[in-house]
């Protein structure tokens, strides 16, 4: 076959010299070319399932070196295995390294694989060559130790922020009971009522629900062994005006009783009340947290509703100040 000199190596000396119809089928076939700088070269054309190891070592010959182009999984992609042996003539090394970059561009290869040796034009060879090229640089041992305190850091910060995410509140299911209880005290049915944690399955569960005459009862229905939340709706009269105030109350006495328990109310606080105003909408007026339940009266909720001021107190009184050297205040004419 006649060969063409590398300064004639063109698009348009491929196109005529044999690879127009190659280059018509290339969206629709998977193939394995070699071009060794013929009118034609070698040209094969397996199907899609056959596997890198069984056709691409077998086109490859010593001391020759070659371009094989060979379809990837990937609709549509190609790779170039550009076959340069050691031993090749010195001549020839240089003829293909210098046209490597005009064939690229006359099939727009996507990616490239560079062998050295029949060893290396292998599956192995080229899956090697893939995990070098996503290997990370290599580092000195001062840029090795940088990294890793990176890493510590990063794994630390997110340990901190994990921490405080799940402390920020736990979510629990709350029961049917006591989702008709919100309601119905939505609605006005009752004025009062009582929920809680149950540890052992860990859902919000009702303990007492009612109608109050008055906001001091709420001390003999506070549990003195465990933490409790606790709704109120507060009737009272301001400024000649009937108000209804709704407080969310959450009772934690002191107590012997386990830190899980102490965990759970805490945690679950925060989302139960976004709850009870998101989602059931009921506004709560105030959010109260007592330990001391003799604190819970009708006063202490007027005082947190309408914080009082001392109307009679009189206002700052300037002191007069020493004397001048002139003395005291003279009369003039």
């Amino acid at each position: 076959m006649r060969r063409w000199p590398v300064s004639l190596l063109k698009p348009e000396i491929l196109r005529s010299a044999g690879c127009s119809k190659w280059l018509s089928k290339l969206n629709s076939l998977s193939y394995v070319m070699s071009y060794s700088f013929k009118t034609t070269g070698k040209l094969t054309l397996p199907s899609r399932s056959t596997r890198f190891s069984r056709y691409v070592p077998q086109l490859t010959e010593e001391r020759q070196p070659c371009f094989l182009f060979f379809r990837l999984d990937k609709h549509g992609e190609w790779l170039m295995i550009s076959f340069s042996p050691d031993d090749a003539p010195v001549r020839l090394k240089m003829l293909y390294a210098s046209t490597k970059a005009t064939l690229k561009k006359a099939f727009a290869v996507d990616s490239e694989f560079v062998a050295t040796s029949k060893e290396d034009a292998t599956l192995a060879g080229y899956e090697a060559h893939l995990r070098a090229e996503n290997a990370p640089p290599p580092m000195t041992n001062t840029e090795r130790e940088l990294a890793e305190v990176r890493l510590n850091e990063s794994f630390a910060s997110v340990g901190i922020d994990a921490k405080q995410q799940t402390l920020k509140g736990l979510e629990l299911p709350i029961s049917d009971e006591a989702i008709d209880g919100f309601f119905s005290l939505k609605e006005g049915k009752i004025n009062y009522l009582q929920v809680g944690i149950d540890i052992g399955n860990e859902h919000v569960v009702v303990h007492d629900r009612g109608m109050l005459g008055s906001a001091d009862e709420l001390t003999s229905r506070v549990p003195q062994g465990e933490p409790r939340y606790h709704l109120f709706s507060f009737k009272h009269i301001h400024d000649n005006q009937r108000v209804v105030s709704t407080f969310f109350i959450y009772t934690i006495p002191a107590g012997n009783y386990p830190v899980k328990v102490k965990m759970l109310y805490s945690s679950c606080k925060a989302p139960l009340i976004k709850d009870i105003e998101g989602k059931i909408e009921i506004p709560l007026a105030r959010k109260l947290e007592l330990d001391d339940l003799s604190e819970l009266s009708e006063q202490r909720l007027l005082d947190q509703l309408y914080p009082r001021t001392d109307a009679n107190k009189g206002k700052f009184a300037r002191p007069a100040g020493p004397a001048g050297r002139q003395g005291g205040r003279r009369l003039v004419k």
